[in-house]
């Protein structure tokens, strides 16, 4: 008996664990208790971490072989960089309104990805790489 194995299509896995880590980070920026906290952290710490894998498998597929590795280190890189760029712009000019208001961005941001990755975001799960590249 071969147990059956499902696959997430990457490009789905990113957009819902983005929007689970949203709703669940939401979650945790109004909640009062110390266990509803660390259960609301604990989700999406794992939903955030399962993002980047999803995220970070989805990108090293979509480039062409002859510069896969190339184009997937420039993008990690630009992500490492906007990343902390992005954290220093929202502590300077967002956190200052609350928690609550670093969430509206996140989803803001959640809503861009979601959009961009669903509209124009190839399929890749389970795709020869050379079919995937476009």
């Amino acid at each position: 008996m071969n147990p059956k194995h499902y696959k997430v299509e990457r490009k789905w896995g990113i957009i819902i664990t983005a929007v689970l880590a949203g709703v669940f980070g939401t979650l945790f920026a109004v909640v009062n208790t110390l266990a509803a906290a660390v259960v609301l952290g604990f989700i999406t710490a794992f939903l955030l971490w399962n993002f980047s894998n999803f995220f970070h498998q989805y990108q090293a597929e979509i480039f062409p072989t002859r510069i896969r590795t190339t184009a997937a280190g420039f993008v990690y890189a630009w992500s490492r960089i906007s990343t902390s760029l992005l954290l220093l712009l929202i502590s300077a000019f967002i956190l200052p309104h609350g928690a609550l208001a670093v969430f509206e961005f996140a989803w803001l941001l959640i809503a861009i990805v979601s959009l961009d990755l669903a509209l124009l975001g190839p399929r890749s799960t389970g795709k020869k790489l050379e079919e995937i590249a476009v």
